[in-house]
């Protein structure tokens, strides 16, 4: 089962290794817990009690524990003590094909959503196991490629192959058992679209495939307040809309290929964007609720780029802190990147394969829970990874 559109790099092209770098301070100081699917990790996603989410090709959705890092545990001076460890809670089965996206409530505990390529939405109880709500959500074929989930709102958000965001409501919790019944959706709440056959972005499809009039929406991302969805397709563009209006804000240029993955700066003014052309792009989102009220509000624009994978980026996250952020590619290797200096301060060259799927451990567990900031990564090869970069980042 392919995610490219087509075929995957040759890996004598590019200058990513397999396994561990013994020179890594990542290898000395840092306990790496590991877990795995039976085939490809497409994503991941954090919860917020802790858990990780891993969506794979397996048709499988696992559901991690993991406990904080202490601080001691991390000290080289420290007396030795059992790593901590990774425990699979729940493995949830009942997509046919592939899974795709995944993502987690951030209003409801527990609440997780999942996209496969059997095209249906799946709400899950990530704290027993279960399939959650009154029924599942059949999209229709290409109707739920990518999944996001709004940070302040009963909002989930999913990409299509026709250039649209289609935008469901999940309609909160109804009681009756023992943590209520998820409401779901019967039909879509608002589709925004991409207003295709803009030109400019510069690309289109992969392996000389000519583009089609709308773009497919490869990834969506909500802003941390929930007023903006963001979502970069086929043809190299990235579109922001404005979530109360529907509107179409803007259409960000500055990719050649497809664009992979989205994520915003935890204070929503930066997004960043992972393409198939090698680079992440840095979008300042700068509007007038943020500019004094003298001021004209700036359109968005492209304030930086960031090149150093030698192969397409196939996921992008933005750390908690602000700062930084991480990227993953199809040459095997995780880079962080401080975005003030604009350069990579650390590469991690662990996977054997691509790496599709990245989430940086949401503050309040990392730090505030007495460990230091955790990266989560997942690969073409079934592994995912869970390391501390307190040592890079901070």
């Amino acid at each position: 089962m392919e995610f490219y559109t087509g075929a995957r790099p040759d890996p004598s092209t590019t200058n990513g290794k397999g396994g561990s770098s013994s020179s890594s301070p990542l290898e000395a100081g840092t306990t790496t817990l590991t877990g795995r699917h039976d085939d490809s990790i497409w994503s991941l996603a954090w919860t917020t009690h802790g858990q990780l989410l891993s969506g794979s090709v397996d048709e499988t959705v696992k559901v991690w524990s993991i406990p904080p890092l202490s601080p001691t545990s991390l000290s080289p001076s420290s007396p030795p003590s059992a790593p901590p460890s990774l425990t699979l809670a729940h493995t949830l089965g009942e997509h046919r094909l592939g899974v795709v996206s995944v993502a987690a409530s951030g209003r409801t505990p527990g609440l997780a959503v999942s996209c496969s390529l059997d095209s249906t939405l799946r709400f899950w109880n990530t704290l027993n196991g279960e399939k959650e709500g009154l029924g599942d959500v059949k999209a229709g074929a290409g109707e739920a490629w990518t999944v996001a989930w709004s940070p302040t709102a009963s909002l989930v958000a999913s990409g299509t192959q026709r250039g649209c965001v289609n935008v469901w409501e999940v309609g909160g919790i109804e009681e009756g058992r023992e943590g209520g019944v998820a409401v779901l959706p019967s039909t879509v709440a608002m589709t925004l679209k991409t207003q295709s056959g803009k030109t400019g972005g510069g690309g289109g499809g992969k392996g000389g495939r000519k583009e089609a009039s709308a773009p497919f929406i490869f990834s969506v991302a909500f802003s941390p307040d929930g007023s903006k969805l963001a979502c970069g397709g086929s043809d190299g563009l990235v579109y922001v809309f404005d979530v109360e209006t529907g509107a179409l804000i803007a259409s960000l240029q500055g990719h050649t290929k497809p664009v992979r993955s989205l994520a915003f700066t935890p204070t929503g003014y930066a997004l960043l964007s992972a393409s198939d052309d090698q680079r992440v792009n840095v979008h300042e989102l700068a509007s007038s609720s943020s500019l004094p009220s003298s001021s004209t509000a700036r359109p968005p624009s492209l304030v930086a780029t960031y090149e150093g994978h030698a192969s397409f980026v196939l996921s992008v996250a933005a750390s908690p802190d602000g700062r930084h952020f991480a990227s993953g590619g199809a040459d095997r290797k995780v880079k962080l990147w401080d975005l003030a200096m604009r350069e990579c301060v650390h590469t991690v060259e662990r996977h054997g394969e691509a790496v599709w799927a990245l989430a940086f451990e949401p503050d309040g567990r990392g730090e505030g829970g007495g460990g230091e900031r955790r990266l989560a990564s997942g690969g073409e090869d079934g592994t995912m990874l869970v390391f501390g970069v307190g040592a890079y980042i901070g």
